[in-house]
């Protein structure tokens, strides 16, 4: 298949931009470099990897889970079916973190999936340590992959935990007080799950219903806070699209302080909360 047989397989299959995936695929499986396949257009490529994988994303597979790894941040992280895909979204989070965690401390990332958020704080943080959980074995196994992968391993603890099954957390010592809960949770509303993109729907249930009103994980997060976190501490976390309104009533019912961080599309996407503003 050629580069532009390639672009018309992809956009047909409903691909949103087949051009740029076109690219990746042919790069990853043929190793040619981006400059190589838009001068070379009519290039026709054979290798067998190559026209399995554009087979595979046409049927909508995530293209992060058919190449097996994604940049985010600074890092490069294993990814598969099983668990979330990281995503530019959550930079955001990652370096608000970076910028104001205490030196010296330890933090936890609550629904780590792939680690990218503990990760790549860890990374960009050599004076930080990290407790990290999420509920899917594959998650978790991910995370610790990921941490080896990126040179933080001897920095983080990762568990497998229940954030709503209060009698199994078993954290050791080291890491029981943190001043610190980032998390991206779960935070679209169950009913609106069926209506996302077919990708989308191919990345874990359980990664992405926040219940009914998308905001079951930040009331847990709350409790959980409340038992863990100096009064000097923070929470941070990555919220939904038009979320920041509800998020802010919950926060202040609690007795935070609550303030959004905007991404690039200025939409508020972190939400920091704290005692003393």
């Amino acid at each position: 298949m050629t580069y532009p047989e390639i672009v018309t397989a992809l956009r047909n299959a409903g691909v949103d931009e087949p051009e740029h995936e076109a690219r990746l695929l042919i790069e990853r499986y043929s190793h040619r470099t981006m400059a190589d396949v838009l001068s070379a257009r009519n290039q026709n490529y054979t290798e067998g990897t190559l026209l399995e994988a554009v087979r595979e994303r046409c049927t909508r597979r995530p293209l992060q889970y058919i190449i097996g790894e994604w940049p985010f941040w600074n890092e490069t992280y294993r990814v598969h079916e099983g668990c979330l895909i990281p995503r530019p979204d959550t930079e955001i989070l990652v370096e608000t973190a970076i910028a104001r965690l205490p030196r010296h401390t330890v933090f936890w990332d609550l629904c780590s999936g792939s680690g990218c958020v503990g990760v790549s704080v860890l990374a960009s943080r050599k004076d930080l340590k990290c407790f990290a959980a999420d509920i899917e074995p594959i998650a978790v196994k991910l995370t610790k992959e990921n941490a080896a992968l990126n040179g933080v391993e001897g920095r983080i603890c990762v568990q497998r935990l229940d954030l709503f099954a209060e009698d199994a957390w078993n954290i050791p010592e080291e890491y029981l007080r943190p001043v610190c809960i980032l998390s991206n949770p779960p935070y679209i509303p169950a009913g609106q799950i069926d209506g996302l993109a077919e990708e989308v729907r191919r990345e874990p249930r359980l990664a992405l219903d926040g219940g009914e009103d998308g905001l079951r994980f930040y009331r847990r997060l709350i409790e959980i806070g409340a038992d863990v976190i100096p009064p000097e501490g923070r929470m941070m976390w990555e919220i939904g699209a038009g979320q920041h309104p509800a998020i802010a009533d919950l926060a202040r019912e609690s007795g935070y302080c609550v303030e959004f961080i905007k991404d690039l599309a200025g939409i508020e996407r972190v939400a920091v909360l704290s005692r003393n503003g």
